[in-house]
């Protein structure tokens, strides 16, 4: 947006026209920059790919000690980043699909779309090991 010099609210131009007076609208021209796709986006992939890579980026967090407790980790991710509460917060969302499950689908996920999903370090030997953030981790 900023190449197209469209700052945002401020300016009164970004995703959004602000007309004076009048209620606020899509830039038209997003159509043409980001047409929709020929086929439709998978929601669950979709879902998958923006929980698992929240939860990778809390792991590394917590890897170099930003993050010094999964209840810490689990809360910070709900109420700071807005991870989903039904899942308990990060963490708590890894030990649910279990780490074994966790480490080799952010492997698959790190194959299809890239490194930033790749099982970080801590993952992979507490998944080797048997071990969960809540028991034994």
């Amino acid at each position: 947006m900023e190449e197209l010099n469209r700052p945002g609210k401020k300016a009164k131009k970004g995703f959004y026209e602000y007309p004076d007076g009048e209620k606020k609208f899509l830039w038209p021209e997003l159509k043409k920059l980001y047409p929709e796709a020929e086929e439709p986006f998978d929601i669950e992939e979709v879902k998958k790919r923006l929980l698992y890579r929240q939860a990778v980026e809390a792991v590394r967090a917590h890897e170099d000690n930003v993050i010094t407790s999964a209840v810490d980790g689990d809360i910070g991710s709900i109420l700071g980043i807005g991870f989903p509460p039904y899942t308990g917060g990060a963490f708590s969302f890894i030990d649910w699909i279990g780490l074994e499950e966790f480490v080799s689908e952010c492997s698959r996920l790190a194959d299809q779309y890239g490194e930033r999903f790749a099982p970080p370090e801590l993952l992979q030997k507490m998944a080797a090991e048997g071990k969960s953030f809540y028991n034994g981790g």
